[in-house]
């Protein structure tokens, strides 16, 4: 058999031969049936290279979006203050506290959600935040030093008017009595 323009194939749409997108086909021999399938060999190739292009796609962008819900930030403890004092994070996210003072500090939650106890200086203490809300925190040595984490945006964990100050019960009485 001798070689067949593709003008003469009956399954080739002719927008496709006039276009000149199969001029490319090796020699059609024969049948209507082998451009056929040629033309389904060609869609399966070009569509796993769709699908490994995809994949490849959401290998790349994916970690991506769940680094966001599983950050870590930190804040530091330095000059009898925490900085950053206040921090909105996602749910999953890992705070980490380090004390870059030279005394000794905590972070303790108001509604007891974490208590670091005493961090000397140079150590550090972490917690993961699942759950939505307002976390205000204090240090239990120092309880004019306030933070807030705010997780997810969410609603206030430890409610009232004194939210973000320290419990009462942790502020320490430094007075001394004269002596007579």
């Amino acid at each position: 058999m001798g070689r067949l323009r593709l003008s003469h194939v009956p399954m080739l749409p002719n927008f496709l031969v006039e276009c000149n997108l199969v001029q490319h086909m090796v020699r059609i021999t024969g049948c209507g049936n082998v451009a056929n399938t040629w033309f389904k060999e060609e869609s399966m190739r070009k569509l796993s290279y769709l699908v490994t292009l995809s994949v490849i796609a959401l290998l790349i962008f994916v970690p991506a979006a769940g680094a966001q819900q599983g950050q870590d930030v930190t804040v530091s403890i330095q000059n009898f203050a925490f900085n950053p004092p206040d921090i909105t994070v996602t749910p999953g996210t890992t705070v980490t506290w380090v004390n870059n003072d030279s005394v000794p500090h905590t972070t303790t939650a108001n509604d007891e959600t974490w208590d670091s106890e005493t961090l000397q200086p140079g150590e550090s203490f972490s917690f993961t935040f699942d759950t939505p809300g307002t976390f205000p925190y204090f240090c239990e040595i120092h309880p004019f030093m306030v933070g807030n984490v705010t997780v997810g945006g969410g609603t206030e964990v430890s409610g009232g008017s004194e939210a973000g100050r320290a419990p009462t019960e942790a502020i320490i009485d430094t007075r001394v009595e004269a002596s007579s």
